[in-house]
């Protein structure tokens, strides 16, 4: 047999306010408390109290006390609500095991995370993975991330996991390859300062550009203004595939592209640095084992 509550208990609205109003000591303060105004709580009491048939308060000064009745019932709204809010807790928690949110720039979205996206998201089974893809630092916590993947370099390295560290070489299309294999061939790695070549130039952008590119192998290069600028790595790359010259590629970036030969290497120098892609794992009440999982699965898939 179900029973109804309709007739035995009051409004939630009217508890709310009694619960605001006795914690408080004060009906404004209840007022402020639920972003309503003095009179509503007021009112929502004495609907109560008419319910109850007896008083709940007494007035002395500019405080309200409880009289016994509304310290029998504040006991068990209090009883109430906490059992109420630890439910809600309870079934929050399984709904956010069964997500998991990564953050990442655009750049590491499209060429480092869908790539490994279908793959991870069998490993995780029935936990949706959920990529928030932005080029500036959000608040892990406030959106309840729990795996960053960033690149540069990072504060307590000791505490973030090394994915792999930074190597760049040259990549083009074969189409260009063939175009200039000759002058490849006799000068290497000094024939590219005599050919068409495309970099990023973007605000917070930290990767290796030409110029230290050249510098660390020690080659001379004095006309960095013939450099085809672009503020978006992904659209370099699809410059590049279409011919348009060459550009610096980064080791797990650039995998897909060598694959399936829509780029190529023109030389075999690279440069590497101290900087690296970084995954941070987000700490909130604790590491989920979706999360857990998801750390272990990225770290093995470089």
């Amino acid at each position: 047999m179900t029973i109804s509550y309709r007739r035995t208990i009051p409004s939630v609205t009217a508890l709310t306010a009694f619960e605001s109003a006795a914690r408080n000591g004060s009906f404004t303060k209840a007022a402020v408390e639920l972003s309503t105004v003095q009179p509503a709580v007021s009112r929502h009491i004495r609907n109560l109290e008419k319910f109850l048939g007896t008083p709940l308060f007494r007035r002395i000064r500019n405080r309200v006390i409880l009289t016994p009745a509304g310290q029998q019932l504040q006991r068990s709204i209090a009883a109430g609500f906490d059992e109420i809010s630890k439910t809600i807790q309870d079934i929050s928690k399984k709904i956010q095991n069964k997500k998991l949110i990564i953050s990442c720039s655009y750049d590491i979205a499209h060429l480092w995370m869908l790539p490994r996206y279908y793959r991870l998201q069998k490993a995780l089974g029935e936990v949706q993975v959920h990529i928030i893809a932005l080029d500036y630092i959000i608040d892990a916590s406030e959106y309840e991330i729990d795996i960053s993947i960033v690149f540069g370099k990072v504060e307590h390295e000791e505490r973030a996991i090394v994915l792999s560290r930074e190597e760049a070489f040259p990549v083009c299309s074969p189409e260009f390859l063939r175009k200039h294999a000759e002058c490849l061939d006799r000068h290497g790695a000094n024939s590219l300062r005599e050919l068409d070549l495309l970099d990023m130039r973007k605000e917070g952008h930290s990767t290796l550009d030409w110029e230290e590119w050249f510098e660390r192998l020690g080659i001379p290069f004095d006309s960095p203004q013939s450099i085809k600028h672009h503020n978006n790595y992904v659209y370099l790359l699809e410059a590049v595939c279409n011919g348009e010259g060459i550009c610096l590629g980064w080791r797990g970036y650039v995998d897909a592209h060598l694959k399936n030969g829509t780029l190529v290497r023109p030389i075999e120098q690279s440069v590497t640095t101290d900087r690296a892609t970084y995954l941070l794992g987000h700490k909130r009440d604790q590491v989920s084992a979706a999360a857990a999982t998801a750390i272990e699965w990225l770290r093995s898939s470089v």
